[in-house]
Parts: C-alpha cells; structure tokens; sequence
C-alpha cells in the first residue's frame, strides 16, 4: 500500500496497530486521511476483515466520505462498519434491544425532532398544559434531560430551565410532567428518539453482559475520528466495545471541542489515555 504522501508521524499513526493509539491533529492536518489509511492498511497489509473493524464518526456525510475514501484506496473493500454513534447504536438496538426487558420490540422506529415537537404539542393540548415556553423549546429540555440523566426532582428541573432562560416554577413542573408522558407515549408507540439510541445502547452494554461480549467479539479495531466531539456516554460506549487486545485508535483536537451543548467535553483525551493503559501518543 503506497504511504508516500503521508508524512512521518502520519505513517506512524496509520501503521501503528497493536495496543492503543491517540493522535492529536490540528485542524487541516490530515485527521480523517490518517484514519481511513489505516483502515485501508489494516484490510491491505494485515488482511483484516473489514467487517471486524468498526469506525466510529459524527455525521452521515463523515461517515460516506470515509468509505468512499476507503474504498477508492482498497476497491470492493465494503466497509460497513464505518459508521456514526447513533448509526451504530441503532443496529445494536435492532438486534438486542428486546434483552432490556423495558417495553421496546426490535422492530422499534425513529422519531425525529418535528415529530419530537408534534408530540410534545399534543401532550400539551390533552393534559392542558399551558407554558409561556414553546413545544420546540421543551424538546432540547428533553434532550437536555437525556443528555445529563437528570433525577424527578424540582431543583434539577430548575437548574435546567434555568440554563433555557425560563425561571418559572410553573415550567418546571410543566416540563416534569412533559417528559414523564413523552417517555411513555414513545414507549407505548414502539418509538424511540436519538437520544434513546445512545442512552439505551448504553445501558445494554453495562447491564448486559453477554450483549456486551457479543459485540465485543463483532470487532477486532475501534477507531474514533474527530475524537474531540465525544460525550460521556460516547466514551462509555466505546470502552464496552474495545475488547482486551485494546486495539483501539482515535484521532482529534482538544481545540476544536464546539459540541458541549451536546456533552463533548476536551478532558475525553485525558480520560482515554488513562483508561487505555500504555496509550501511544502521536
């Protein structure tokens, strides 16, 4: 496989295989290049089947431009496991979601953020909920709720209104008494929202172990791109899913964290090379 154009560190980063590895780029220094390299040097030169490699990333987009570029460098390699957080977690959801034992069928659907708001609208309109706060405002609240496993109590619903500039106590209460009902009506439809794909994968993997092993078994290489935009959870995820070989890899900027709305935090680096014991940093 031809590295010419890839410069030292880069060639190190790609080939480096065995163990854990954190590269920290800058922007426009090649990030996604290296990582799709190294998939591409993994099926190439080590004869890895790309369907034990999973490759995490934040967007749709991100996601084809990877395979694209991996599939370019190694034809017909179909990469599938190439694929966003919630992508991934709804294909876990889809094969074991039934295993929590919480009222949801593997043949669960996806709601959207308008159908998040049409939902939150009705809920109002039956139980007569009247807010100076909007239905479209109520949804990041929930989740904002999902994000941070917020408890039922007024001072947390507090805190977190207060964060949306909508200190009234009567909010509070409406927004307790909305999430409560949203959560059952999705229950009762068999749906689920995006946050759900994270937060239940999540659980799954910590409660169940022999889910956690399955997938664990499913994959040979982690790898993580733009690992600055990582959550907690993400993180927690991607821990479940490293198997004991640790053969894991990310690659980002602590600068270029601008997803903490979403929970990204840039300490995740920290947090990894202390969990991935003998951590290479490049």
């Amino acid at each position: 496989m031809d590295l010419s154009r890839l410069n030292d560190n880069q060639k190190i980063a790609v080939t480096t295989t065995q163990g854990p590895v954190l590269v920290i780029a800058g922007a426009g220094t090649g990030k996604t290049s290296v990582l799709t390299h190294r998939i591409a040097y993994l099926i190439s030169e080590l004869g890895v089947d790309p369907n034990r490699i999973l490759a995490f990333t934040f967007t749709n987009k991100a996601a084809d431009e990877m395979k694209d570029r991996v599939n370019k460098m190694i034809p017909k390699s179909n990469a599938q496991w190439i694929r966003t957080y919630h992508a991934t977690c709804l294909k876990i959801l889809k094969e074991d979601i039934d295993k929590l034992d919480l009222g949801w069928d593997t043949s669960f659907t996806i709601i959207d953020e308008d159908d998040q708001v049409t939902l939150v609208k009705q809920i109002m309109k039956d139980l007569n909920i009247q807010s100076k706060v909007q239905a479209k405002k109520f949804v990041k609240i929930i989740g904002e709720i999902k994000l941070d496993d917020i408890s039922f109590d007024a001072h947390s619903y507090y805190d977190l209104m207060r964060r949306f500039e909508v200190p009234d106590e009567m909010d509070v209460k409406a927004a307790e008494t909305i999430f409560e009902t949203y959560q059952k009506r999705l229950k009762a439809a068999d749906q689920l929202d995006f946050s759900d794909l994270i937060n239940l994968v999540h659980l799954l993997l910590l409660t169940k172990d022999d889910v956690r092993k399955k997938w664990q078994e499913k994959f040979d290489y982690v790898l993580v791109d733009e690992f600055q935009d990582t959550n907690l959870k993400q993180f927690e995820i991607l821990k479940y899913l490293v198997t004991g070989q640790n053969n894991v890899f990310a690659v980002g900027d602590p600068n270029q964290t601008i997803y903490t709305w979403r929970g990204a935090y840039p300490e995740v680096f920290d947090d990894y090379v202390e969990h991935f014991k003998g951590t290479q940093v490049i």
